[in-house]
């Protein structure tokens, strides 16, 4: 029987905005309030805790709805921006976390689930960490300059304190995350993708390589926020192939503040017209149409979790390949990736890739297997299984 707790706070490092209209929407399908009623089924009402800023456009889709609601913070921009607003952040979630009887959890690594899993610490309420990437991972690949490779260190610590000070942890990874932040003895433990499941999500068979097929159109999925998911690399590498004489075509998914930087770099490398640049793409169908005409899916990433955008390849049936980090050697095996932050391998990986059709189609066939194997171990009732495990009374009103 599930155990019904009357709220759940849950924050995250999303960027939501308030349309025209006076509504909050997002443009990440992991905000949608349909991605949110997974908690309804262990909570009566889910309070999300996040930045809002007003923007005169009503795209994306709406994040609140039925029980399901949005607590803004102000919005910033990074570390500087971060550092400025702390203190204001912590006053509100202080004011907004008045309920002993909720549980508080958020997306680790994060500023705002950090404060808020400390406001959960001063009621004596249950916390959670919803385990999805690692900081120092993130800095040490130089994203946040030389300030960042120095702290790097500091952020891993700080996390480590605050995933092993909860009652539980819901980790993307099966073990890679673990490692590095683990949750203290007794805790609650879960392991749950990302990955959110629509109808289509699954393809009905693989991707069959071509050998008439003239021309490979190689797909990244990712944001454009940072330069963590080596997009740049792989602009970098096609350019290498096509000087070659390999006839490859990008076609690169995702914005932010550093795409018109990528936009120039293809401009600088001469391949322009070969590559591209679809923006945010608003809808997972909108997505999964870019996966299907594509030959082979890349994840160059600088630093990562486990990458729902990979799993969402490989469950379309493509074959992937992937730089050696984070998660995403739990994903892929070794004859599909290379060294991260290395474009020599990552040139070789695409052309050894490219020109193995035999190679190409086991390997989608293998990805789709492993995806489907991946969406079996997202049934809904081991997240209240979990919520059940952290206990249905606070802290405090057990010490009393």
């Amino acid at each position: 029987m599930t155990t019904s707790h009357r709220r759940v706070f849950y924050a995250t490092e999303a960027r939501l905005h308030r349309g025209m209209d006076g509504r909050i929407y997002s443009d990440a399908s992991q905000d949608w309030y349909e991605n949110h009623l997974l908690w309804l089924n262990s909570f009566d009402e889910v309070m999300i805790v996040a930045r809002v800023e007003d923007l005169p456009r009503n795209s994306g889709r709406l994040v609140e709805g039925d029980r399901v609601r949005v607590l803004a913070v102000p919005s910033y921009q990074g570390a500087r921006g971060m550092a400025a607003r702390f203190m204001q952040i912590r006053k509100l979630v202080r004011q907004f976390s008045k309920d002993a009887t909720a549980v508080y959890g958020g997306r680790f690594p994060g500023v705002i689930g950090g404060i808020t899993v400390s406001a959960g610490h001063r009621l004596g309420a249950r916390t959670f960490a919803h385990v999805v990437g690692d900081p120092y991972d993130v800095l040490k690949s130089g994203v946040a300059g030389r300030l960042g490779i120095n702290l790097a260190w500091l952020a891993k610590l700080l996390m480590a304190r605050q995933v092993s000070s909860v009652d539980g942890a819901i980790y993307v990874s099966e073990r890679t995350l673990q490692r590095r932040y683990p949750v203290r003895a007794g805790a609650a433990s879960l392991v749950r993708s990302g990955l959110a499941i629509t109808d289509g999500t699954l393809a009905a068979q693989p991707k069959i390589a071509r050998h008439d097929r003239e021309g490979n159109i190689v797909v990244a999925v990712g944001t454009h926020n940072q330069m963590y998911k080596g997009h740049d690399l792989l602009l970098r590498a096609a350019a290498q192939l096509r000087s070659k004489g390999q006839d490859i075509t990008l076609e690169l998914v995702g914005g932010g503040v550093k795409h018109p930087v990528l936009v120039e770099l293809a401009k600088d490398l001469g391949i322009d017209n070969h590559v591209t640049f679809h923006g945010h793409v608003e809808t997972p169908e909108d997505v999964r149409d870019i996966l299907d005409r594509a030959d082979l899916f890349a994840m160059p990433s600088r630093t990562e979790g486990v990458p729902r955008a990979l799993i969402e390849a490989m469950a379309r049936g493509l074959p992937c390949i992937g730089s050696n980090i984070g998660g995403i050697p739990e994903l892929l095996p070794p004859d599909c990736l290379f060294a991260s932050g290395s474009i020599e391998e990552l040139t070789g990986l695409l052309h050894s890739a490219l020109n193995n059709h035999d190679w190409m189609t086991q390997q989608a066939a293998t990805n789709l297997e492993h995806a489907r194997q991946i969406t079996a171990t997202l049934d809904p009732q081991r997240v209240s299984d979990f919520f059940n495990q952290l206990g249905g009374a606070p802290k405090a009103m057990e010490r009393t």
